[in-house]
């Protein structure tokens, strides 16, 4: 993870201005028919410290499809 942030820093994505990185993605399982929101927030301490914390909702999906 440290890399991939290297990495941001590299292409002026983040900079010693930076307090948050937030990160959203949607996945579904078709095996148990589950989608799941995944919020990922990684904050950034002046003093260098990187405090991730991540919220997940998973919902099953009752629709029916004819």
């Amino acid at each position: 993870m440290l890399a991939d942030i290297d990495e941001l820093k590299k292409m002026l994505w983040l900079d010693e201005r930076t307090r948050a990185m937030f990160v959203h993605f949607s996945v579904y399982n078709a095996n148990f028919n589950l989608y799941a929101a995944c919020n990922l927030i990684f904050r950034f301490s002046p003093g260098g410290v990187i405090t991730p914390i991540p919220k997940f909702k998973v919902r099953k999906d009752n629709r029916r499809c004819l």
